[in-house]
């Protein structure tokens, strides 16, 4: 049932719209799901940085 929907849209003008933007949102996730991966690590690094330093500044 799904997989012939998925037929009939993709043969329908419209649907082919519909499946340029489900195409394109997908590629946005999977890019903002790398920006997170990338930033995430930079943002642990600075954290750890600022955290010795405050640890350094106690003592």
């Amino acid at each position: 049932m799904r997989q012939f929907w998925i037929t009939r849209l993709l043969r329908q003008a419209s649907g082919q719209g519909v499946m340029e933007y489900i195409i394109i949102s997908g590629l946005i996730g999977i890019f903002c799901l790398g920006m997170v991966k990338q930033f995430g690590s930079v943002l642990q690094t600075r954290l750890e940085h600022m955290k010795a330093t405050i640890a350094k500044e106690i003592k």
